[in-house]
């Protein structure tokens, strides 16, 4: 199966999914932001890299764009895990 990232027509379905469940990144703060105590407003919704952004709920976080160092995309994983910690994946990985 592919990943979101490697199938474009999967890629802008599911960030469309995304912007329609979660309303549009600018109305949110930046995830990775808030972490490090600062209230700056949010431009995109990114993929969290660890995750195989199928589920719009938790593979995506709300971020200023600057943000694709390791340290911040380890963040930003981590900020998803946390999203995750009460939800669990059916037999074909996907959430229920």
């Amino acid at each position: 199966m592919l990943t979101v990232a490697e199938d474009p027509a999967l890629y802008s379905r599911v960030h469309r999914l995304v912007r329609e469940l979660c309303g549009p990144a600018s109305a949110q703060l930046c995830a990775r932001c808030v972490e490090d105590g600062l209230e700056k407003q949010a431009h995109d919704w990114a993929q969290v890299h660890t995750e195989d952004g199928l589920d719009p709920w938790t593979d995506y976080v709300s971020h200023k764009g600057k943000h694709h160092s390791e340290e911040t995309r380890a963040k930003m994983s981590e900020i998803a895990k946390g999203k995750q910690a009460n939800r669990e994946r059916d037999s074909q990985g996907r959430y229920s």
